[in-house]
């Protein structure tokens, strides 16, 4: 086998079927599937039985644990030279690993493929996120490790099921298992850090996001928050020393992650949560690196104190239109 595909599950068997049977049919053949069950308490096993995918191997954690930590779990026993993860939830087209070990293939010096990935929503219009929206792949599929790191330091438009990585980035990094939001950016960091990045623009995976899910539950909480914060300082000690991979890296990933921050915020108010948004302001205020987003921070406490007025409560749509506009 050259690919081993980690897959971590939690009650997922609303969406098992349709990932298990994405593995099925790849056209490209020599793969494994490892399965971590992370203390479902739902029907997977039995879903996992139906599908009647070979080489698959399933794994019982005893209690749940996180994906993260289920994920670095399985990593111990790969032996292949490239892994892909799979979450539960989300799916492949039949062409996804052919084109990523292709690209994998014929270029040794990177250390990532990705694709374009299809973001999908019950209630919103899909979206395509991918490295290729910062590396046009008409100069070719390989992008240098700098740019790659650039592209990614105010943003992660990489989506988990779009990767396939070399096996050795794993052996140098795991999954920080206290970031369960931010652990999958810091690692394709890590890897832009280590090496160059095959980028595909062809939307061959689809990452889905539903009320159920981790990311949904760890943004309405304001977690993804702390991780970002927490990662900002990880990579602060990593690259100290001179050892920061481009000029301002940790500059412009804070500035990135303020922008993200001032984002949700601006979604929080939209939404009506507006304890949720001055959370939020406080901790993009805490951190802003330039006066443009710190005075959005601020004009945005000031509009939420003007939402709280009565008399105003007829203005918040588009005061929250104006507010998405200015972020």
């Amino acid at each position: 086998m050259s690919v081993t595909i980690l897959m971590p599950a939690y009650n997922g068997a609303a969406f098992l079927a349709r990932s298990l049977k994405s593995i099925s049919e790849q056209t490209y053949r020599d793969w494994r599937v490892f399965v971590g069950d992370d203390g479902s308490t739902d029907d997977s096993h039995a879903v996992i039985a139906r599908s009647g995918l070979p080489r698959l191997t399933l794994r019982h954690n005893a209690r749940n644990i996180g994906w993260a930590q289920t994920v670095n779990l399985l990593l111990a026993d790969v032996d292949t030279e490239y892994v892909a993860v799979l979450h539960q939830d989300d799916w492949w087209e039949p062409s996804f690993l052919a084109t990523v070990t292709a690209m994998m293939d014929r270029s040794p010096a990177s250390v990532l493929a990705v694709t374009a990935a299809r973001v999908v929503h019950p209630s919103r219009p899909d979206a395509v996120w991918g490295l290729h929206q910062g590396w046009p792949t008409e100069q070719g599929s390989t992008c240098p490790s700098s740019v790659a790191v650039s592209l990614l330091l105010p943003a992660d438009p990489i989506r988990c099921p779009a990767v396939l990585a070399r096996t050795e980035l794993y052996r140098k990094y795991s999954f920080d298992e206290s970031l369960p939001y931010a652990c999958d950016w810091l690692m394709w960091l890590r890897a832009a850090v280590m090496g160059s990045v095959e980028v595909s623009a062809e939307v061959l995976a689809n990452y889905q996001l539903h009320e159920a899910s981790q990311t949904t539950s760890l943004t309405r909480a304001s977690l993804t928050t702390i991780d970002l914060l927490r990662m900002i300082e990880v990579l602060r000690t990593e690259w100290a020393g001179g050892r920061e991979p481009v000029k301002d890296a940790i500059g412009k990933l804070t500035a990135g992650i303020t922008d993200e921050i001032l984002a949700d915020a601006g979604l929080k108010i939209e939404g009506g949560d507006l304890a949720g948004a001055e959370v939020q302001l406080r901790f993009a205020r805490a951190i802003a690196p330039s006066i443009r987003q710190s005075v959005l921070g601020l004009a945005g406490h000031h509009g939420i104190s003007l939402l709280r007025l009565p008399l105003m409560a007829s203005l918040s749509t588009p005061i929250t239109r104006l507010g998405r506009r200015l972020w």
